[in-house]
């Protein structure tokens, strides 16, 4: 019987070229893999990645303890059991924030970011103790009001200077080190505020005042302020940040709003640079 060209025998050749193919391709993925051109490696950035945004939301979230602890001591009083309370938990967030660290394959400048933060925190918890004492030493001399009023202010004054110097040498290496993992990991390290914004709406309402008085904002622009022996009434308005009173016997007021939150109403006296604030109720 007549025939073509028949075809070669499916002989020994046969698997040995399908074999040559397969190990060529095992073989090129190993050296791929072993020279680190591999998903693997990807991964194991994108675990880092993560691991980092994790720990700066963490630290985020301890930020916004620490401010919260801080409104309790504006917002308790100078006692040693408020000493000690606002002392106590302030410890326990510098000690919680050590667990940031423990998360693993976090970014070794994140690392030491929450370092520093919490060496910030404890110099700042000193400085808080270091105020109680003086303002305790301060009501036991038991001088007439005037004289305890400027020292109280000159004290509160020196407070915030080394807090502001303390956070301002902290805000540049925050900022750097946030830039640096930006570009790194080719992402956005968000920053929530933690205040509100400063505007009439937010202002509106009763707060207590230097835990003195009772001070109530109206919408309308009245206010009225009362104590144990006194009471005035007067209209308020907001320019950018300065609060200003006016009092209906003709007496004003202005003040620097240098924080509003949920809980606390920060300012500074334009006319004496002491701070205020209020609690609101």
């Amino acid at each position: 019987m007549a025939s073509g060209g028949s075809a070669a025998p499916a002989g020994p050749n046969v698997f040995k070229n399908i074999l040559v193919g397969v190990i060529t391709t095992v073989l090129g993925a190993a050296v791929i893999y072993f020279l680190g051109f591999h998903e693997k490696g990807n991964s194991e950035k994108d675990k880092k990645k993560e691991a980092s945004i994790t720990a700066w939301n963490s630290l985020l979230q301890y930020e916004k303890l620490f401010q919260q602890t801080a409104n309790k001591l504006v917002c308790l009083g100078e006692t040693e059991q408020a000493s000690k309370e606002v002392t106590d938990e302030m410890d326990q967030v510098i000690r919680d924030m050590e667990n940031i660290k423990k998360e693993e394959a976090v970014d070794n400048r994140m690392q030491t970011l929450v370092d520093r933060r919490m060496e910030s925190y404890k110099k700042r918890k000193d400085y808080i103790t270091g105020f109680y004492s003086e303002i305790m030493a301060l009501i036991a001399q038991n001088l007439p009001d005037a004289e305890a009023m400027t020292q109280s202010a000159a004290i509160q004054k020196k407070l915030g200077e080394k807090v502001a110097a303390l956070e301002e040498k902290d805000g540049a290496y925050i900022k750097e080190i946030k830039a640096t993992l930006e570009k790194e990991y080719k992402i956005k390290l968000e920053i929530p505020e933690f205040n509100s914004e400063i505007n009439k709406e937010n202002l509106v309402g009763k707060w207590n005042w230097n835990r003195s008085a009772d001070l109530v904002m109206n919408i309308n622009g009245g206010f009225t302020i009362s104590s144990e022996t006194e009471t005035a009434k007067g209209t308020w308005s907001l320019s950018d940040e300065t609060l200003n009173f006016n009092f209906e016997n003709g007496d004003k007021a202005s003040y620097t709003v240098k924080g509003l939150d949920k809980m606390v109403l920060r300012l500074v006296d334009n006319a004496d640079g002491s701070f205020a604030f209020g609690c609101r109720n």
